[in-house]
């Protein structure tokens, strides 16, 4: 793994990127990590259910060497997920226990692995209020499985992206979802914090 900051946190990217963006993050003591598809190892149906041990086995195989010791990023962003945020409680159960079954299975087929799910803290780019704070405790059981969290902080300049955008807000919004995933968990990945070259 990189080496651990002043705060003892680590930095991982997985974004292909320039050279001398991955010169600056080499400076940091930042490494690549390995992200897991939905499509590939997860729920090739998308019918919100993990497809099980032989299936990510197959993939595993093909992408995750059997002796990978580093972050490994589960990114399951179809039902499953959008049962997650749904606020329909017997739904999010559903979500929380499949979560949790793959996360509990890639560490099975690879137990070196830090294993977590992407995009979570949810990354609610202007509503970030109690109720969010409150919906994120309701996904412990799920930081509580996970061995490191990817919140998902990524964006663009104010003069490439969406009405409402401004750099201000997005400086607030990677600002408060990272600050989020530091108090749900202990071990805590940035997953794409860098979208370009021109976030700087």
């Amino acid at each position: 793994g990189s080496s651990p900051g002043p705060n003892g946190l680590r930095f991982y990217v997985t974004e292909q990127v320039y050279p001398s963006i991955q010169n600056t993050f080499a400076n940091y003591g930042a490494q690549k990590f390995i992200t897991v598809y939905e499509a590939g190892a997860l729920d090739l149906d998308d019918d919100g259910y993990f497809d099980g041990i032989e299936v990510m086995r197959a993939y595993f195989d093909i992408h995750v060497p059997q002796n990978y010791n580093g972050p490994l990023c589960l990114d399951w962003e179809g039902r499953t997920y959008t049962w997650l945020i749904s606020g329909v409680p017997a739904l999010r159960d559903i979500a929380i226990q499949q979560f949790i079954l793959a996360m509990n299975t890639a560490r099975q087929l690879r137990p070196g692995a830090k294993v977590g799910i992407y995009g979570l803290p949810y990354n609610e780019y202007y509503e970030r209020n109690q109720a969010w704070r409150d919906r994120e405790h309701t996904f412990e059981p799920i930081y509580t499985a996970s061995d490191c969290l990817f919140p998902s902080v990524y964006d663009n300049y104010k003069n490439g992206e969406w009405p409402g955008h401004t750099a201000e807000r997005d400086h607030l919004y990677v600002k408060e979802v990272t600050e989020m995933a530091l108090e749900m968990g202990e071990g805590v990945v940035i997953e794409r914090r860098f979208s370009s070259a021109r976030w700087t």
